[in-house]
């Protein structure tokens, strides 16, 4: 079976050619422009990988990750930034995240996200 990815980012160019390029790859993509609107799909989705970008309004990334942690262990995470200060907080590294969860924008290639993401498994 085809892993699900979801793809949560306020900019909607960024979900339509990530989920464009995760369904070229044969994944099944579910998508959200805010971590609340995340938070009503996530439970009712088979979701084995999130892409979730730090900086949202509303709920932001790093909240809305560590609810995700906790909730769906399973989940693989990879967080977006723009921010090359951005540290882990001390509550994210005890829930079990590192660096090998952040990547920073702007990505070069995408295949750069798949590659992070199945690292994540190790």
């Amino acid at each position: 079976m085809n892993p699900t990815i979801l793809i949560l980012d306020d900019e909607e160019l960024i979900r339509v050619s990530l989920g464009d390029y995760f369904e070229d790859l044969g994944w099944k993509v579910v998508s959200a422009a805010s971590a609340e609107e995340a938070e009503k799909i996530i439970p009712d989705t088979h979701v084995n990988y999130a892409t979730i970008d730090l900086r949202l309004g509303g709920m932001n990334g790093e909240d809305f990750a560590l609810s995700v942690a906790r909730r769906f262990p399973d989940i693989r995470i990879l967080l977006f930034t723009g921010s090359f200060n951005f540290k882990l907080s001390d509550e994210m590294i005890r829930a079990g995240f590192s660096e090998k969860n952040i990547l920073h924008k702007p990505i070069e290639r995408t295949e750069l996200i798949l590659n992070a993401l199945l690292k994540l498994q190790n």
